[in-house]
């Protein structure tokens, strides 16, 4: 069953809680993101809304999980659009890794 999403980002904030192989794209890792903020990217459809405090599974090209270090424990902060009915991906281009106290 093919599912039709609209054009849409959510600007977000959130703890790595696991990182791992992506199981719904090949060449991803997918990262479980607790989220602690959702923003709005003008001129989108925001899916993400009032969905803080719950837990996405954020798919990162291999290649940019590996550049930024990503593993439990951070807080990322990035750009993420909704692909499927539970699937996410990040935009390569605004995405950043953090510390908790940061």
């Amino acid at each position: 069953m093919k599912v039709s999403i609209i054009e849409n980002w959510s600007d977000i904030e959130g703890v790595v809680r696991t990182v791992e192989p992506s199981s719904d794209a090949k060449g991803f890792i997918s990262a479980e993101v607790v989220l602690r903020d959702v923003r709005a990217v003008p001129d989108f459809a925001n899916l993400l809304e009032g969905q803080k405090g719950q837990s996405i599974p954020v798919n990162f090209p291999r290649q940019l999980g590996e550049r930024l270090g990503l593993k439990p424990g951070l807080i990322f902060r990035g750009r993420v659009r909704q692909g499927g009915s539970k699937t996410y991906f990040v935009h390569p281009e605004m995405a950043s890794l953090g510390s908790l106290g940061v």
